[in-house]
């Protein structure tokens, strides 16, 4: 066998083999590339957000354990930390789900192309067929096909059988570009699919360790407000087991010592700062299920603590839970107490003047660290010291 058919049929035939080659060898080349091609991602990956968080968690982090010493700066805290969570917990659900959707996207694709893989081996199944047929066949021209009829009749059905014969393969090779043409965007779509799916795991691995850090945050900071809150509790306690002390001590010495001792403007003006500083860790008032009858200020062991107003010194002793204790009797009935220093510098009976150094600040008696507790009383009876402060 030496040349293909011919006439118009075979010219229709023999274009349609050279189509399907082409096509048959496109479709390999693009299945071998599908297969070797790396899978990279449609959009390069970035973790600054997620980096910023880490950031942010580890600085609370570390401000736990050395800088936070006021209850609002803890609370700030630990209202931060738990904001954050929440927020990468919600970003991490959101992720997950975009992951499940590509993830079923991807089976979609390969579900589809399994289907056109199908279709395209049963189309060419039958063209290879039709090759081999002619090829065994030989060269037949429509018109010796025609001419060879021995009827009219047989001369009809030749004819039209040729052209039948022309349009099926037509129709197969047509069918056959189609799906190469379908599975070609389908393979492409897949491969958008997978690399969006790579970057979303990559951004679900991301936010599962930071929320992972997060948590460890989080339950550190609510571990540091358990153990704080148990101190304070342990501290007001003390300091109230020795009210009725220290209220009796007030009405008692105050008397004795009142005489004409010059105290500076009457009533609740002329009060300073006893400290330099004026950061208050735990304010007046109620306080995880029991009462703080003074104020706390921040200070560090050995800072200078000064009288808030002149006035005569009626204690300077051991308080009990209020530790090294020195109370300030400014007249019209009013007295100020200084607790838990690590010193006293003066002594009962001894008149000091506003700002005059009365002790150094401490950590004594039952305390949650250093700090100054400062009270403000009227006639023995504790007041919110704050609106005396200018």
């Amino acid at each position: 066998m030496t040349n293909p058919a011919s006439g118009p049929s075979g010219r229709r035939l023999g274009h349609g083999l050279v189509l399907k080659v082409r096509t048959t060898a496109l479709v390999a080349a693009l299945s071998a590339f599908l297969a070797i091609a790396p899978v990279s991602p449609a959009t390069a990956y970035s973790s600054s957000r997620l980096e910023q968080t880490r950031r942010e968690i580890r600085a609370t982090r570390a401000r736990l354990s050395s800088a936070l010493r006021t209850d609002a700066e803890l609370s700030a805290a630990l209202s931060l930390l738990t904001s954050r969570l929440n927020r990468e917990r919600h970003h991490l659900s959101l992720a997950r789900g975009k992951l499940s959707r590509l993830d079923f996207q991807i089976s979609q694709y390969q579900q589809r192309l399994t289907r056109l893989e199908r279709e395209r081996k049963k189309r060419g199944a039958i063209i290879a067929g039709r090759a081999r047929a002619l090829y065994i066949a030989g060269p037949v021209t429509s018109f010796q096909t025609i001419v060879e009829a021995r009827s009219l009749e047989e001369f009809v059905g030749r004819a039209a059988a040729l052209d039948s014969v022309a349009m099926f393969d037509r129709t197969v090779l047509e069918d056959l570009g189609r799906i190469s043409h379908e599975a070609k965007q389908e393979r492409a779509q897949l491969r958008e699919a997978r690399a969006r799916a790579l970057s979303s795991a990559r951004d679900v691995a991301a936010r599962v360790s930071v929320v992972a850090e997060a948590t460890g945050a989080q339950r550190e900071a609510r571990g540091i407000v358990q153990g704080r809150i148990a101190a304070y509790r342990k501290e007001l306690q003390a300091e109230l087991a020795e009210q009725n002390r220290i209220l009796q001590l007030i009405r008692q010495r105050s008397g004795y010592y009142s005489g004409s001792m010059n105290t500076g403007p009457p009533g609740r003006m002329g009060f300073a700062w006893p400290t330099r500083g004026r950061s208050i860790t735990s304010p007046y008032g109620s306080r995880h299920g029991s009462f703080h009858t003074g104020m706390d200020i921040d200070c560090r062991t050995g800072d200078p603590i000064a009288a808030s107003k002149a006035g005569r010194v009626i204690a300077s002793e051991w308080g009990g839970g209020y530790g090294n204790m020195v109370i300030i009797d400014h007249g019209s009935g009013y007295t100020t107490l200084y607790g838990h220093m690590s010193r006293s510098y003066t002594r009962e009976g001894a008149t000091v003047d506003q700002h005059q150094l009365v002790g150094a600040c401490g950590s004594t008696g039952n305390s949650t660290g250093d700090h100054l507790h400062f009270e403000v009383r009227i006639n023995g009876n504790h007041r919110n010291p704050r609106p005396y402060l200018p």
